[in-house]
Parts: structure tokens; C-alpha cells; sequence
């Protein structure tokens, strides 16, 4: 495993859990690949944080390639959550080149300053509507990085992942923003500033709705007592 020592870091801290993103940055849904290889990988990755004491039970795929197919794989390796995509057909999932198709990637970025495809918020329920060992904690917001030939436009951007924010905390539903790390390595102040804003702004709803903030981990127990508590098999 790269980096021990920032996963270390991340253990030392409560509230924080250790997810998977496979081993080899695997693709699921990209030509000439076999369930068997997927296998293989992710067994490498279990593997590689049993190193460290690391239980895992979220997997973050790479690209956001969820093969069903391979659900039965995820279960034999302990995992019970995934993070899918909005429900749009703009986000539907698929390879590569599926999702870099040009519509799509324009309706993609228009989404992400204006509600051109709804709030993208959703109910434990939702969350339950399968049954099985897995849970599609999907996503409601991509965090995109700051631009500086769209610097412009920020306060739209930040405007829409608040927006979302508030509807989630007033309507009992359930907000997913997630980022890339790496992305704030440039342009780090603009990028920080904005993130510090989305969390004060998240305290702001956690004091007037009491809005929570959890992990994927401690969302798919929530899931799971909601479905006990209703007479489901959680």
C-alpha cells in the first residue's frame, strides 16, 4: 500500500474511514478486462490494508466503473457499500468513453453551476431499495476544482453544491459531495477557500436542521438499522 503513513494518520483520527479503490486503479467496465482479474485485484487490496489493521467495507470505484456483474465478488470480500452515480442520464455509468461523450460532458459541467438535473438528494430508503449485501450510497455532487478561466462563475458553483445542501437538510435527505485530493494541489488557496466555505455552511445547517455528516461506512449502518426497525433483513 502507498503512503502508509497518511494512512495512519487517517486511523488516528475518529469519525474517518479507510475505503477501498481497488488495488491497480482497476476498471470495470473498460473492454478486454474479466470478472477473474477483478477478482484477483481485489483480493491484493484486502490484502494490502490487513498490513495496517484495516477493515474495509466502502470501495470507491475508479472512474466510477460499477460492473454488477461483479457484486458478488465485492460481498465475498466483505464490502457492503459503493458509491454510484447521480440518477441522471447524464451521469449513467459505463466506460471511459461512454461517459466522456460530449453531450454528456457539457450537461455535466452546465449541472455543476445551475439545477439543470435536480437536487440529486435521496432517502435511506432509497439507499435500501436493494436488498442485497450492497448499498449504493451514490453521489450527489462532484467537487469540481477551481478554474481561473471560470473564476467567474465560482459563486454559481458553490451556490449550486449549497443549494443542494440546504434541500437535503430541510427535505430528510441525504447530501454526497465527494472530491479528488489531488485536484487542490493547484490553485490551493482559491480550492480551500471554497471547501471552507461548503463546511461552515454545513455547521450552519447541522445548528438549524440538525443536519449530519457521516462516512459511507456509518450511512450504510444508519441504513441498516432503518431497515431493521421496519421489520426488513438489514
Amino acid at each position: 500500500m502507498f503512503a502508509p503513513g497518511l494512512i495512519q494518520e487517517i486511523q488516528r483520527h475518529p469519525f474517518q474511514e479507510t475505503a477501498s479503490h481497488t488495488y491497480s486503479h482497476y476498471y470495470c467496465c473498460e473492454p478486454g478486462q474479466t470478472k477473474e482479474q477483478f477478482a484477483q485485484d481485489m483480493r491484493k487490496a484486502k490484502e494490502a490494508c490487513q498490513k495496517y489493521g484495516c477493515e474495509v467495507y466502502s470501495i470507491i470505484f475508479p472512474r466510477n466503473e460499477r460492473n454488477a456483474r461483479y457484486d458478488d465478488v465485492l460481498e465475498q470480500e466483505g464490502i457492503k457499500n459503493y458509491r454510484g452515480n447521480e440518477k441522471h442520464w447524464i451521469y449513467s455509468p459505463g466506460s471511459r468513453k461512454e461517459m466522456n461523450a460530449p453531450l454528456k460532458r457539457l450537461f455535466r459541467l452546465l449541472d455543476a453551476y445551475v439545477n439543470l438535473a435536480g437536487f440529486h438528494c435521496y432517502s435511506l430508503d432509497e439507499i435500501n431499495e436493494y436488498c442485497g449485501k450492497l448499498r449504493n450510497i451514490r453521489s450527489s455532487r462532484f467537487l469540481r476544482p477551481y478554474v481561473p478561466g471560470l473564476k467567474l462563475l465560482e459563486p454559481l458553483r458553490i451556490r449550486r453544491v449549497k443549494g443542494q445542501m440546504k434541500y437535503a437538510a430541510t427535505h430528510g435527505k441525504v447530501f454526497h459531495l465527494w472530491w479528488h485530493p489531488h485536484n487542490f494541489g493547484v490553485n490551493q488557496k482559491q480550492n480551500f477557500q471554497n471547501l471552507d466555505s461548503i463546511l461552515r455552511y454545513y455547521q450552519k445547517l447541522n445548528r438549524e436542521y440538525g443536519f449530519l455528516s457521516v462516512n459511507m461506512g456509518e450511512m450504510g449502518e444508519l441504513c441498516q438499522d432503518e431497515n431493521i426497525s421496519a421489520g426488513g433483513q438489514g
